[in-house]
């Protein structure tokens, strides 16, 4: 059982982490994006836990026909899920990445509005936007702007 500040540093590490693979492992099969994200979690770990003297936990080898790498034993998905009250999504390769909180699965209907406007990166507002307040259920979160100056706001299609 790890600590409570090793449970938080290994968060912060594991975002540290995927920021870092996002950034530098822009294409691939999914076998080497994932040994990049390994590799980087591996390295800020050892850092951080370095930094703060933080004895590290046993590491297991995976390995897999693209890359070998070491990683820390860790919880299920199941264990993880109920350790962090979280809600599982499911993963689309659409092209699209949702900047901050996501409210569930990703919607065909965006992924094909999201390409034709050139957005990359969204804001899931799907858990306050209703008919009331007209709130779109995406906004651009890239940068890329409408006519108006404004970002780009995504609705599902109508009926």
């Amino acid at each position: 059982m790890i600590s409570k500040d090793e449970s938080i540093i290994t968060q912060v590490v594991a975002k540290i982490a995927s920021e870092l693979t996002g950034v530098t492992q822009t294409d691939g099969s999914q076998e080497q994006i994932q040994a990049v994200y390994l590799s980087h979690f591996d390295f800020v770990r050892e850092v951080v836990f370095g930094a703060h003297n933080i004895q590290t936990t046993p590491q297991v080898t995976i390995t897999n026909a693209t890359a070998t790498t070491s990683v820390n034993a860790m919880a299920t998905e199941a264990e993880l899920i109920d350790m962090f009250n979280a809600t599982p999504v499911e993963t689309q390769s659409s092209g699209i990445r949702v900047v901050g909180t996501q409210h569930g699965p990703i919607p065909s209907w965006l992924s094909e509005q999201a390409r034709r406007a050139g957005v990359t990166k969204v804001y899931d507002n799907r858990d306050t936007a209703n008919a009331e307040n007209r709130r779109p259920m995406f906004k651009a979160a890239d940068g890329t702007m409408n006519a108006k100056g404004q970002p780009v706001a995504f609705w599902p299609p109508k009926k």
